[in-house]
């Protein structure tokens, strides 16, 4: 595989798994707005998929770290520079820039104007 190859494919797997935690942080919203929705039972059924698969397919912060989201904006310039559609990189990074914004909004209800929070994650 060549050096060009290889790196695409790096950035690569790394986008295509933040897409995956975002439709799976995207099926959150969708089940806390339903009533009775269970994130954990509807990511049990996509992830059955053999196609698919359970890992990274469970709702939370968002990704983070020092990889995914730099392969994201990677992938988009990449794409940029050879004239390629970068919709699906740049729409995934900015919702999961939005995905904070949703977790502070549930945690503003529940904490007291003088308390304090920690998130893990």
């Amino acid at each position: 595989m060549s050096l060009e190859n290889a790196e695409l494919a790096k950035i690569a797997v790394n986008s295509f798994v933040t897409l995956k935690i975002s439709c799976a942080n995207m099926l959150t919203e969708l089940c806390e707005a339903l009533p009775n929705g269970d994130i954990d039972l509807v990511s049990d059924a996509v992830g059955a998929d053999s196609r698919i698969g359970r890992k990274y397919l469970t709702g939370g912060l968002g990704f983070g770290g020092p990889c995914f989201p730099r392969d994201n904006i990677a992938l988009a310039f990449l794409g940029e520079q050879l004239g390629v559609d970068v919709t699906l990189p740049r729409s995934n990074a900015a919702y999961n820039h939005g995905n904070t914004g949703r977790i502070l909004r549930k945690l503003r209800g529940r904490i007291p104007p003088s308390g304090k929070a920690a998130v893990l994650g």
